[in-house]
């Protein structure tokens, strides 16, 4: 899939050539920063231990015994993560539709400790060794909402069907709780594993029809046989949407690509007490407008419809539940914490079957290789956590604040295990707050979806899902090397997995990560270190096409790699490898001036050609250069806070720093400072050359 941001052309003045010598002048900058007092001799490309030699500076610090790398992590792990059993583990969720609190959400969680326990995990919180335990929490005022049928058809002579086509608009879905009298009995297990990408396994989702808001025509387990009875009742009435986001239906070659997709929402109006509320695709409410267009006084167009279920308050002996396991640390940094997170709740494979799926294949993965000393015990604890989406993180934080205060960094799995061949979501990186969450970089793109225009300059390489930017709760968010390493990691797997495409977005929220990201305490924000695994921006999120045959357990396996890449990395973090992930960042930082220096060309040639197309007067042209050029510099000295900050966040995975690591940390961060000088030098130069030949 490829992702192209346009950039405006300029069609009123010459086009100025690009700087990409600021490379070069990069280089030779730092060795005039030299002179300028700065002790640094780094060139373009050099990691920080190398760059250290390069300067004459002291060697990289003694490597202890466990001195693992990122790829040795990556080797261990590849050897041992299954695809089937992502998959495999992907398939039972997606079985039922997983709603707070409901019996099949109860069932999935209920089964991940059945499947934990047979990894070796031990029941109890306290217990030694690998293991897990629930946490219950009771929602005052909210209320459990448990579907188990649903069904809408036309009466009459209209009929719900085009003579000659295999279109039907009638339906009725029994695939909703596998714990209810209602569900298919020969929908198995076993049978969707053998199943899967049949048009049989396709209509398991079909529940999308019924709106997450819709109330029940009766109770849950009333009797199959007076069912339409319930339903002949002439008074009833509902609500039909449908509506679809615009990207789960383009138009590509002149075709829609999923006119029958039901989008997996609420219907605005529906709740307790008011009339049903179904989701319909865009090919039923054509099929409806036409029969409605031909209908008449005498022979009106009715639609039966009924939803069986049950809406039910939270309470002690129903409470929400939420599974945590532990692989505890070994040591003086074994109250640390590395969570994962995957949320049960939604009706689909992608999202999220495959995060909880994958997940319970990196907990399986992580306690075989440990025990079979493939890799050294962790000194960090891994803590797993399955349960509600935005809330279960918030709840573990509520009964053990101690260890969600000692976080070192949440990997969260959401929507991971998309094909995107046959979804269009590539996976991303979804990053803590940086600059290009808070200055206009790109939007992502698909095909048979044309952007909006923006009267703007668009700053690349970053871009936006097309949710678009997140409002940040506050600025300046601090620096940190997360982001970077999972980019390597990412990257390493691509290596051994030539098909994995990596992308990545600006932070824009939505998942567990922000539980992290925006943790609040009394006194105030107390960010913790979250990065989002994902596959977005896709044609099926959300929808009735959020199949088994959307899943590839290849990708599953890949994303479980990078994570584990980094999780681990970090739960046995000394020294060595704070100087690693320093080395990534700092080179990173590199890679990230190289394309602002690019953006600060483009960004005022583009101020000046639109002055100038608009006619603006000598002086005007000025001052939209010197605007332009203001707001490159407040850009670039973001990036050059931000990217000192990273570099000197991996020493807090090191208790006691060697004086030969607090050198290469002075180093990276005068690295940077000089690398912000030169871009902002720059951007000064190339703005002066725009209005020297006014």
């Amino acid at each position: 899939m490829s992702h192209v941001i346009r950039q405006p052309a300029s069609p009123c003045a010459p086009r100025r050539t690009l700087r990409w010598w600021c490379a070069t002048v990069l280089v030779a900058g730092l060795a005039a920063g030299l002179v300028a007092g700065l002790t640094l001799g780094l060139t373009l490309g050099l990691g920080a231990q190398s760059a250290l030699a390069a300067s004459g500076g002291p060697g990289p610090p003694p490597a202890p015994a466990d001195d693992l790398t990122l790829e040795d992590i990556r080797d261990a792990a590849l050897a041992e993560l299954s695809p089937e059993n992502a998959l495999d583990y992907t398939a039972y969720p997606y079985l039922g539709w997983r709603t707070n609190g409901g019996p099949w959400f109860n069932e999935c969680l209920d089964w991940l400790a059945a499947e934990l326990k047979s990894f070796g995990f031990v029941e109890g919180k306290t217990a030694p060794g690998p293991h897990y335990w629930f946490e219950y929490e009771v929602r005052p005022g909210n209320a459990i909402w448990a579907p188990q049928y649903a069904a809408l058809e036309i009466v009459g002579s209209a009929g719900d069907a085009v003579p000659g086509q295999p279109y039907h608009f009638d339906f009725a879905v029994d695939t909703f709780d596998p714990t209810s009298p209602y569900y298919p009995s020969w929908i198995t297990y076993e049978w969707l594993l053998d199943n899967i990408g049949t048009e049989a396994e396709a209509l398991i989702n079909e529940r999308c029809h019924l709106a997450t808001n819709s109330p029940f025509t009766s109770p849950a387990g009333t009797p199959r046989y007076v069912l339409y009875g319930l339903a002949a009742q002439e008074k009833a009435a509902g609500a039909l949407s449908p509506q679809i986001n615009y990207y789960n239906n383009p138009v590509i070659d002149g075709e829609e690509l999923y006119p029958n997709t039901v989008k997996y929402a609420g219907v605005s109006g529906g709740g307790a007490g008011g009339p049903l509320a179904f989701n319909i695709s865009p090919m039923d409410a054509r099929y409806l407008e036409t029969l409605l267009d031909e209908a008449d006084d005498d022979d009106p167009v009715r639609l039966r419809g009924m939803a069986i279920g049950s809406s039910t308050n939270y309470s002690a002996a129903n409470p929400l539940r939420t599974l945590i396991a532990e692989i505890p640390g070994e040591g003086p940094a074994a109250e640390e914490r590395i969570p994962l997170l995957a949320h049960v709740q939604e009706p689909g494979a992608c999202d999220n079957a495959s995060g909880v799926g994958t997940q319970l294949e990196i907990a399986r993965a992580l306690v075989e290789m440990i025990d079979d000393e493939a890799l050294p015990a962790p000194k960090r604890t891994f803590t797993f956590i399955w349960g509600a989406e935005l809330m279960m993180a918030k709840l573990w934080k509520h009964d053990n604040k101690a260890a969600f205060d000692a976080t070192v960094a949440a990997l969260v799995l959401d929507m991971v295990g998309e094909d995107p061949s046959k979804t269009g979501g590539p996976m991303r990186i979804e990053k803590m707050p940086d600059p290009a969450s808070v200055y206009q970089y790109g939007l992502d793109e698909l095909p048979g979806l044309e952007p909006e225009p923006v009267d703007a300059y668009v700053r690349l390489p970053d871009l936006h899902s097309l949710w678009g930017m997140g409002t940040v709760r506050f600025w300046p968010y601090p620096g940190h090397f997360l982001n970077d390493l999972y980019f390597r990691s990412a990257d390493l797997v691509n290596e051994v997995s030539p098909e994995y495409e990596i992308g990545s977005n600006p932070w824009e929220g939505g998942s567990d990560h922000d539980s992290f990201i925006w943790n609040e305490d009394k006194d105030g924000y107390d960010p913790k270190p979250a990065a989002l695994t994902w596959h977005f921006t896709d044609y099926v999120y959300h929808s009735s096409m959020d199949t088994m045959d959307k899943v590839s357990k290849v990708e599953e396996r890949d994303v479980a790699l990078t994570t584990v890449n980094v999780g681990y990395l970090l739960a046995i973090a000394d020294e060595p490898q704070a100087a690693e992930i320093l080395g990534i960042v700092q080179n990173r930082a590199r890679w990230r001036f190289d394309h602002e220096m690019t953006n600060s060309a483009g960004s005022l040639q583009w101020a000046y050609d639109r002055a100038v197309a608009d006619g603006a007067t000598r002086d005007e042209v000025k001052t939209a250069v010197a605007e332009a050029l203001a707001l490159e510099v407040l850009t670039l000295t973001d990036w050059g806070r931000w990217y000192e900050e990273a570099v000197l966040s991996p020493s807090a995975l090191v208790a006691d720093p060697s004086a030969e690591y607090v050198k290469m940390e002075a180093v990276a961060a005068r690295d940077v400072q000089v690398m912000t000088a030169l871009a902002v030098a720059n951007a000064e130069e190339i703005a002066a050359e725009l209005v020297a030949g006014l």
